[in-house]
């Protein structure tokens, strides 16, 4: 059976209690609207806890029943109970995360998405395969050689709702160092491999090789590099002489009769010569003959492509003591990323689990996605709709026009369906106060131009008039948040509302997103990632006459970020009505160098924010933003990376706890059976407990009466119809009933085990623990 986790714990919570006020008004209705197909005859036990009351697409799928003969604390363990639902009943998605591979180098884990990526550099300390030793010089002198690398400019690029990396010229390097330096004929090692330092031209230029020295009589042969080197002859004389023979497979380079001390070279495309270091025939018939050849196969020089790998280039070679001595070289990038790759020093973006290589392949930068975090919607419509869950874990609607501005506190006759931001208690513990959204539904007048004499207040299932009887008037709702109407002195014409300090309206308690005004003088609205600086994502109304900070007209919906540093927006202006068509973060257009657009708005044009909100357009004046618990992050990897998948979270998004599906036992008709129900209260009490107990289904008044002082919780399958179930929530007294509910909310089945395999458990009243 599906367990259904918790995503935020925000432990007693009373947001439901709106749900059981005036339930016997909504009755059977509420029960109505409640009902689903059934959950096909499962055996679940007290361990599958909020299953089946929390169906597998993450609703609320119950009815909660208080005994109309109940105590008014059987009322609180229902709010408690309907209040841990909320809180459980979030629907579930697969969200990609970065790559899980083992980095072998440096990880850069919190670089912000559409940004340049935080220079940095590895050496051997990070990544194995740099070398950071000591070596002998020809002449047994140390020589301390230390390598690194180096990435400055790479762009996190937003693309869509993913990103790639933007490498130009220059911003991969690789640096090798040799201190106090090598001269020639010494052994110098640079990109994993060892040289010969052949030759010190000048100090833009050195070339590389090898040699090799062979003891040899007149028939031998040996190899070196694609060369094969054989002496097929000898003269005699005053000076003895060998027939050396070069060649390259089957074809002969060169043959030569050298005596000692004299040089075969071939012509200078085969950068490779042969001396005769010794050549002595003795009169016994033996020889002493020994070659030494040379390949010179690279040659650096600044400015120029790096032989082993033409995407970089010889940057700088740094010499010392008037040239004789080579202490380094910097190699560079010479390639570059582009949309399409066309040209030699052109390859397309880097992608996610793709890697831009280093020389040679010797280390890479690979981008390794975005981290993952569970991410909430919010729906933005044609008609300036929004739909948000609000810090009850509510389902919420508003017309963002009718928001009223920051400062503007007065209630007139005209402001009917108009909406404050009250600011009340932390729901999210994240720290800051959350806002509640309060709609004025009616305001009450002596005449047409009269004071206000009565205002009508609302949020969700709260309501409130507050009249003037007095000059004030209050109410604190347990909604974790209070509200308060000041009517003007000596017959005023406007109402006062107080508690609203802010017009900031925190979308879900505990995440990143708040509905807030922007300047007041202009009257925009916007919904901003509130913990992300100065990188926020904005979507803004203008509602008031004239233009917006952006310098749009009159009832444009603009979806931007908002300036980077240099005062630049990444979203551009639009059409009345219309959303603005959205700019890729950091993309640069080479031709002009501003930022580029990603299109006409068209259904489905998407995404990212630097915070990691995801930004979907559904039309010209539709839009829909799905933005995370936490801020996301772009991940890369700089050494290499050896295994691991990709892997990811699960995105869980609130779907609250419906209005209305609290009830009394008495307005559950036999037709409204048919469902899963939690039945507050003994068989005393609760009328539809009493039916279960009168089919021996739970409980009865005399096994409460004979096991005072617990709570019992009674899983019954099957209660009132086939594929539903009844949890029975309930005691002796009330204070055993409180006991048993909490219990329940204060189970987590993802840690507690001590409910596995029951139906039936018993929690002692004092202890709130469970009887064995």
């Amino acid at each position: 059976m599906k367990n259904i986790k918790k995503l935020k714990s925000y432990g007693k919570t009373v947001a439901a209690s709106a749900l059981l006020v005036g339930a016997t008004v909504t009755g059977a209705a509420g029960l109505a609207a409640a009902q689903n197909n059934g959950s096909s005859g499962a055996d679940y036990t007290l361990q599958d806890y909020p299953a089946p009351f929390v169906d597998d697409e993450g609703n609320v799928d119950t009815s909660i029943v208080v005994g109309t003969d109940g105590k008014q604390a059987d009322v609180v363990s229902a709010v408690d109970i309907a209040g841990d639902l909320g809180n459980q009943a979030f629907s579930e998605e697969s969200v990609d995360g970065p790559s899980g591979a083992s980095v072998d180098g440096e990880q850069l884990n919190e670089e912000v998405l559409g940004l340049d990526l935080t220079t940095t550099t590895i050496d051997a300390s990070d990544y194995s395969a740099f070398t950071r030793t000591t070596m002998e010089d020809d002449d047994g002198e140390d020589v301390f050689v230390t390598e690194s690398a180096q990435i400055s400019g790479v762009a996190s690029r937003i693309n869509g709702t993913s990103t790639d990396f933007n490498v130009q010229p220059g911003d991969v390097t690789y640096d090798v160092t040799y201190s106090p330096g090598f001269k020639e004929n010494d052994t110098v090692t640079m990109l994993g491999n060892e040289y010969e330092l052949v030759n010190i031209v000048d100090s833009g230029e050195v070339e590389l090789g090898s040699t090799m020295e062979e003891d040899m009589t007149v028939g031998d042969s040996y190899e070196h590099g694609p060369y094969t080197v054989e002496i097929t002859g000898q003269t005699s004389g005053d000076n003895s002489e060998v027939v050396v023979r070069v060649s390259e497979g089957e074809e002969v380079l060169d043959t030569k009769a050298l005596e000692e001390g004299e040089t075969l070279e071939l012509d200078d495309e085969y950068d490779f010569s042969v001396t005769a270091s010794t050549v002595i025939f003795y009169s016994d018939g033996t020889q002493d003959v020994t070659l030494e050849s040379t390949y010179t196969d690279t040659t650096l020089e600044e400015g120029e492509d790096l032989p082993m790998d033409d995407r970089y280039e010889v940057d700088t070679i740094a010499t010392a003591d008037s040239t004789t001595t080579v202490t380094g070289f910097t190699l560079e990038n010479t390639v570059k990323t582009v949309e399409e790759a066309e040209d030699e020093d052109e390859v397309p973006y880097v992608e996610t689990d793709q890697s831009f290589a280093g020389p040679a392949d010797y280390f890479s930068l690979t981008n390794q996605g975005i981290t993952s975090e569970a991410m909430s919607t919010v729906e933005f419509g044609s008609e300036y709709d929004l739909t948000y869950t609000d810090p009850n874990a509510q389902e919420q609607s508003l017309d963002m026009t009718e928001l009223r501005t920051n400062g503007d506190t007065n209630i007139s006759s005209s402001d009917d369906g108009t909406y404050f931001a009250v600011v009340g208690s932390d729901k999210g513990n994240d720290g800051t106060s959350d806002s509640y959204l309060v709609e004025v539904t009616d305001v009450s007048t002596d005449g047409t131009n009269g004071p206000v004499d009565a205002v009508t207040l609302e949020h969700a299932s709260f309501e409130q008039t507050f009249e003037t009887t007095g000059t004030t008037g209050s109410v604190s709702t347990g909604y974790g948040f209070s509200v308060g109407v000041t009517f003007g002195a000596n017959g005023g014409d406007n109402a006062s509302i107080t508690g609203t300090t802010t017009d900031s309206l925190t979308v879900q308690g505990g995440a990143n997103v708040s509905l807030e005004t922007n300047d007041p003088s202009s009257g925009g609205l916007g919904i901003a990632d509130s913990n992300a600086g100065s990188d926020a994502l904005n979507i803004r109304i203008s509602e008031a006459e004239g233009t917006d900070e952006s310098g749009a007209d009159t009832g444009d919906i603009h979806v931007f970020y908002d300036e980077d540093d240099d005062g630049e927006d990444y979203f551009n202006d639009a059409d009345d009505g219309e959303i603005g068509a959205v700019y890729y973060a950091g993309a640069e257009d080479e031709a002009s160098g501003t930022t580029t657009n990603l299109g006409d708005v068209e259904d489905g044009d998407e995404t990212l924010t630097h915070f990691g909100s995801e930004v979907v357009l559904n039309s010209a004046t539709g839009a829909e933003v799905m933005y995370p618990d936490e801020q996301r992050y772009q991940v890369a990897a700089f050494g290499s990376t050896e295994g691991g998948s990709t892997n990811g979270a699960v995105s869980m998004t609130p779907t609250g706890f419906p209005a209305g599906t609290g009830t009394m036992d008495t307005d559950v008709s036999n037709s409204d059976r048919s469902q899963n129900m939690i039945l507050v209260g003994g068989p005393e009490v609760n009328d539809l407990t009493a039916d279960l107990a009168d089919e021996g289904q739970t409980w009865n008044s005399t096994q409460y009466e004979n096991n005072q002082g617990v709570g019992v919780l009674d899983l019954v399958n099957d209660a009132f119809d086939e594929g539903y179930s009844a949890l029975v929530v309930a005691g002796w007294n009330a204070e055993d009933t409180s006991a048993a509910a909490d219990y329940l909310v204060n189970y987590n089945a993802d840690t507690d085990t001590a409910l596995e395999g029951k139906t039936t458990a018993q929690v002692n009243t004092d202890t709130n623990e469970l009887v064995e």
